[in-house]
């Protein structure tokens, strides 16, 4: 009897203990499976918005054609998040692009976007229009014997400068053989040097170089430096790149003595062709955004009203300044070239204000001058940039976060980014 009860007792204790042992497995085993679920759960939530990030950032902006991932990468590189795409796109604002997509798929106010962007030195690029009259024959061939060479230390020093001088028309024969006019031989060609005659982009500008008796297209740098900066440089404007354009004449555009004679305009009221002509280089400059500075290239200013110095140049057809054809002249620089230094000065003036850049007066013959006006000229270009993009409502705390991390390519310096995306219910 006793037997059978201590047999009974350890059945009943054995089938406890095996209970026991399979409600520890149920238990274990539903609190594994519900973490799993929530695992997944999560994963399914974090995957759901990683898709969706990814769908927005290759869907793309209409007018430029580029998919959102491609303008947070050139907005990296330009270090503003208004992005300029020039005359025929227009002006892109890159947070006001992702907003309203991001809006649609998230709901406003349960996102946000930080793009940090690097510090990245912009190319900058120069479109260079001359005055092609006799009386430059003291400073294009110091721009085309140094401005390379200084285009060279910019570029050791780490900056990416670029320039494309474009010659008005004119085949003046200086004293030294030097003609005002580009060819391989006195303009090597090199990556960042370019040497242009306008009238090679003519055909790609609204603003073409007027024609006529009294019209001096030798000295039309007004409509010269519109069609430059529309056409742009040999390499065609960058994206993202510092643009400026520089002129550099001694007389106003289509010349000083307001369409013909030998005395000088009073005022620049007296002459609206001049007028007329800087207006366009005015309205290019702003539509695309490249400002205009001015190179007063009259020798000895400062007593320029009493001694402007003398040119040396060859003509065969004859000149207003001396009397002298087929051989080499040397002539005083008088009417209207000295007498009119202060109307020019006030034209170059209101050239540069008007669009955000500088005027500069040589002082003096020396060779460097010239040259260190564009060198400040280039000096001055700072771009400003922002630290980084950001889009979205700030980060709630207390908040289920999901974040997703996108890399962005930089394509022209050929470096990435980061997009940090965070996403809440």
């Amino acid at each position: 009897m006793k037997g059978q009860i201590f047999e009974t007792l350890s059945f009943l204790i054995l089938a406890i203990a095996i209970i026991g042992v399979i409600i520890l497995m149920r238990i274990y085993l539903i609190g594994g499976f519900g973490k799993t679920f929530i695992n997944l759960a999560q994963r399914h939530d974090n995957e759901a918005v990683r898709a969706g990030v990814n769908a927005l950032l290759t869907t793309t902006e209409e007018k430029t054609g580029k998919t959102q991932l491609e303008l947070m990468g050139i907005s990296a590189y330009v270090g503003n998040t208004t992005i300029n795409f020039g005359p025929t796109v227009g002006t892109i604002d890159v947070v006001k692009d992702l907003t309203w997509r991001f809006d649609a798929e998230f709901g406003k106010g349960h996102w946000h976007i930080t793009v940090p962007f690097p510090d990245i030195i912009p190319d900058i690029q120069i479109v260079m229009v001359s005055d092609t009259s006799s009386s430059m024959c003291y400073s294009i061939p110091i721009i085309a014997q140094k401005l390379p060479q200084l285009i060279e230390e910019f570029m050791q020093n780490g900056k990416r400068v670029s320039v494309t001088l474009y010659m008005l028309p004119g085949q003046v024969q200086c004293c030294n053989g030097f003609v005002l006019a580009c060819s391989p031989s006195q303009f090597p060609e090199k990556p960042y040097f370019h040497c242009r005659g306008i009238s090679t982009i003519q055909s790609q500008c609204a603003a073409k170089l007027p024609s006529g008796m009294s019209i001096q297209t030798d000295e039309d740098y007004g409509d010269g430096l519109a069609c430059a900066i529309e056409a742009g440089p040999v390499e065609g404007w960058k994206t993202g790149a510092v643009k400026l354009a520089i002129g550099v004449s001694d007389e106003l555009s289509l010349g000083s003595e307001c369409g013909g004679g030998m005395s000088c305009c009073p005022s620049l009221s007296s002459y609206p062709s001049a007028i007329q002509s800087g207006n366009n280089a005015i309205n290019a400059s702003l539509h695309q955004q490249a400002p205009l500075y001015m190179i007063q290239a009259v020798d000895f200013v400062d007593t320029a009203r009493t001694q402007c110095g003398n040119i040396c140049f060859y003509t065969t057809q004859g000149n207003s300044l001396c009397s002298c054809t087929g051989q080499t002249c040397t002539c005083p620089l008088t009417d209207p070239q000295c007498a009119c230094v202060d109307v020019v000065t006030q034209f170059h003036h209101n050239l540069a204000n008007a669009t955000g850049g500088q005027s500069y007066i040589l002082n003096s013959l020396s060779g460097q001058d010239i040259i260190d006006k564009i060198q400040d000229i280039i000096n001055k270009q700072k771009q400003k940039r922002v630290p980084s993009l950001e889009a979205g409502s700030p980060v709630p705390i207390g908040k289920d976060i999901r974040a997703v991390t996108i890399p962005v390519p930089i394509s022209l310096p050929g470096i990435y980014t980061s997009a940090y995306i965070r996403e809440w219910s």
